[in-house]
């Protein structure tokens, strides 16, 4: 079993021969079917190379592949994080070589001081986290958390327990949606508030510098936030945005030309993708999040689609609202497990 650091890849010069363990899984872990869901290598390089201080992060990887990493949260040093986590399932003899990367994690930040531990969560809530729990339809999307159905039996038995549930519905009647929220719209238009889409020309430029701070301010105060610098957060977002159609994302703007929140959004297999949505303080509770998703929906219909998803939302209030303006037709479930060490 082996055992580095990031401080080892850098000095060492090892980053590609990590990129190929994390985008290199055999079928044995992974089907082929899922292959296209899986990061590519140049993608696992540049996330490794993304410029955070991570002093406490550690790979464990055996048999070339099975792997899983974690590191101490960079806001409260009693939190750690467990994530990147792949191993065999077809035996239970592998399944146990799984139950042993979460032992040697677990211990890794025992050893920091760390008193909850929470997973699968690869690095922070910027990247992605939670299991995917088993679903009734074969719809698969690559934003959403998925792996093989014993994973977080594999935790569970370990010791963690559901802290946190998401889930993601599609719905139908995205008209019908669009008429519920026109009247957001039209109130927070008569109040000054002003609309606009992102600009793709500017991305760079303008507009992601816009969308970091109004995502720091917007973000602080959820669950397990950490801050991300604007280099690590342009890192994040300008790949995605520069391949995505940018029509179906929108900021609101105060009575000052100020941008004051945004809603990314996205077509994907049809659906129209509400993606990520942040208002600043100064603008909250007054319904810009559905005046914003007002303009989503009707972009959406312009171009001809008529579903919708409301992707990746905490389970409570904020995901029962988004059903009762439309049609639901399928729901896919999420967790994120918590374990006192």
């Amino acid at each position: 079993m082996e055992f580095w650091t990031r401080s080892q890849a850098r000095a060492e010069g090892r980053f590609d021969e990590f990129a190929k363990i994390f985008s290199s899984v055999p079928s044995a872990v992974r089907p082929a079917k899922e292959a296209p869901l899986l990061w590519p290598a140049p993608l696992w390089v540049s996330l490794l190379q993304l410029p955070f201080p991570r002093p406490t992060e550690f790979w464990v990887t055996r048999s070339g592949h099975q792997r899983i990493g974690a590191n101490v949260s960079l806001t409260n040093p009693d939190v750690g994080f467990i994530g990147f986590f792949e191993t065999d399932t077809s035996t239970k003899e592998a399944l146990a070589i799984g139950k042993g990367l979460l032992h040697e994690a677990e211990a890794f930040l025992k050893s920091k001081g760390v008193k909850t531990v929470y997973g699968p969560l690869n690095y922070n809530t910027w990247f992605p986290y939670r299991f995917g729990l088993p679903k009734d339809d074969e719809l698969t999307f690559s934003w959403e958390p998925f792996q093989p159905k014993e994973y977080p039996q594999v935790w569970m038995e370990g010791g963690f327990t559901v802290c946190e549930s998401y889930q993601s519905v599609g719905l139908g009647d995205l008209q019908g949606y669009a008429e519920k929220c026109r009247p957001a719209y039209e109130r927070a238009a008569q109040e000054g508030y002003s609309f606009r889409p992102v600009d793709a020309d500017r991305l760079e430029s303008h507009e992601i510098p816009a969308l970091y701070e109004i995502s720091m301010e917007g973000f602080r105060d959820n669950f397990l936030f950490e801050p991300l610098d604007p280099q690590g957060f342009a890192g994040i977002y300008v790949p995605a945005m520069k391949k995505a159609d940018l029509s179906y994302s929108f900021f609101v703007l105060d009575k000052n030309g100020k941008e004051v929140g945004f809603f990314y959004g996205f077509v994907d297999q049809g659906y129209l993708v509400l993606k990520t949505v942040a208002v600043r303080n100064e603008a909250r509770g007054k319904g810009l999040s559905n005046a914003l998703t007002y303009l989503q929906a009707t972009a959406a219909l312009a171009k001809g689609h008529s579903k919708m998803i409301t992707a990746l939302v905490k389970t409570g209030a904020q995901s029962e609202s988004y059903k009762k303006k439309a049609t639901p037709l399928w729901t896919h479930d999420y967790v994120l497990l918590k374990k006192e060490i």
